[in-house]
């Protein structure tokens, strides 16, 4: 087309050029360091943009600086592989700045260990993905304020769904079900020989069985229902033999679940805003579990062999936690106005 054109047209060619250039190479560097994530195939894209130009400014150049259209192709191809590689050495730039940049703000804790976190904000789905992975796990350990819920009779569980919603409220049936789901649960995993071993703080299950409650004054057993939650627990604990109690006297901060030393359960109840507050977090990862499973471990073999003992456990039951739920009816009955 210009191939015998003047030198003011190959000046505009090569000009032409080093724009087209220039604007590829600041279009790569802005996906590079925008705040939006742009992969790979966007730089492929920008640097097929060069090889359109190829037979455009072969046909301008003067045949003074190009005696034959071969060397003027061989001199844009040595162009636009230097152009390439000026766009990729400034996105690979920035891209590993940044990448750097995440990893030096990920992890600023020594000792940190990441690890996939779900968390729930619903009673009904905690129960759920709990029921899930007591029905898949083979290795339980839990550290307890309370005495388990699936050991609570279905009297129990209806008391404290009236005291939990209350009337009309239709996570009162969710809650009913769910409990239910897990005490059927927790059967059929002992049942099939599955490992469960709970650690109890003494302190703390004294003043559940005094008052009724774990959880300040939320939903409190009535003195019947507790003797009859104890006394479900005392009959699991003397009949099952891969189901295992130990009451702890050693300070343990913090309540928290480990399954198959894969799984970290932490929960608590609300009590309040039960449909949308935050009630529990589950952290999966091997070497976390791995932490908790160690630490459970290194509390059980501090606690006093007797009171890992069923028949001790038993005897521990009868004489003084029964007494305590009654101690409590007692004191109702003389409370009452004559």
């Amino acid at each position: 087309m210009l191939w015998v054109g003047g030198a003011f047209s190959g000046i505009g060619a090569v000009l032409l050029g080093l724009a087209v250039t220039a604007i590829f190479t600041l279009a790569g560097m802005w996906a590079a360091s925008s705040a939006f994530e742009v992969g790979g195939r966007v730089h492929l894209l920008l640097a097929a943009g060069y090889l359109p130009l190829l037979p455009v400014i072969a046909d301008v150049l003067p045949r003074k600086i190009t005696p034959t259209p071969l060397v003027a192709y061989v001199l844009l191809a040595l162009a636009c592989v230097w152009a390439l590689s000026v766009h990729l050495g400034v996105v690979f730039t920035v891209h590993a700045r940044k990448t750097a940049g995440r990893a030096a703000s990920a992890v600023t804790i020594e000792g940190a260990t990441p690890a996939e976190v779900l968390t729930f904000t619903s009673t009904e789905k905690y129960h759920q993905a709990v029921t899930e992975l007591e029905r898949r796990g083979n290795d339980f350990r839990y550290v307890q304020n309370r005495i388990a819920p699936y050991f609570l009779p279905a009297a129990a569980v209806e008391h404290v769904a009236r005291l939990r919603f209350g009337d009309g409220d239709a996570q009162r049936g969710h809650y009913i079900e769910s409990q239910r789901n897990r005490r059927t649960a927790f059967f059929e995993l002992i049942g099939r020989g599955a490992t469960v071993r709970e650690i109890y703080p003494r302190e703390r299950i004294l003043r559940y069985a005094q008052t009724g409650t774990h959880t300040g004054e939320l939903w409190p057993l009535t003195p019947q229902l507790m003797e009859q939650l104890l006394l479900e627990w005392k009959d699991a604990i003397q009949r099952f033999d891969n189901y295992h109690i130990a009451i702890a006297d050693e300070s343990i901060p913090m309540k928290y679940h480990v399954i198959d030393e894969n799984v970290i359960v932490l929960h608590e109840p609300i009590g309040r805003g039960d449909s949308h507050r935050l009630n529990s977090m589950f952290a999966i990862d091997a070497a976390v579990g791995k932490r908790f499973a160690d630490d459970f471990d290194l509390v059980w073999s501090l606690i006093d062999p007797c009171w890992r003992d069923p028949d001790q456990l038993g005897r521990w039951i009868d004489e003084e936690l029964i007494p305590l739920a009654r101690k409590r009816l007692r004191q109702k009955k003389r409370a009452r106005p004559v």
